[in-house]
């Protein structure tokens, strides 16, 4: 499976986890998928197609504790997309609406 598949599946399937500590845990982690897939050649649009809204769905998530954890993380994930977005503008524009207020 490559990389790609799997990170499609987890993304679409993070709207029925129903358990709020692996959301939160997902959540913890969508910085470092993003740096992960900022850095590979074939991966960073899948930063706007999933990262982004699966990070959007956490901060609208209906359990406290995911939504603030999301809320709190929300500055790294900003500064990592930042950061890939600037190494790779001389290649891409597809980072233009990733900057997260």
């Amino acid at each position: 499976m490559t990389c790609r598949r799997i990170v499609y599946c987890l993304f679409t399937s993070a709207s029925y986890i129903a358990e709020a500590s692996v959301r939160c845990e997902l959540a913890e982690q969508l910085p470092h998928i993003a740096s992960f897939c900022i850095n590979q050649a074939n991966l960073p649009k899948i930063v706007n197609s999933y990262v982004l809204p699966a990070f959007e769905q956490f901060l609208k998530d209906n359990n406290g504790q995911v939504s603030q954890l999301t809320q709190d993380i929300k500055h790294i994930l900003n500064s990592t997309i930042l950061k890939g977005a600037k190494s790779h503008t001389k290649r891409s524009g597809i980072f233009a609406r990733t900057k997260l207020h």
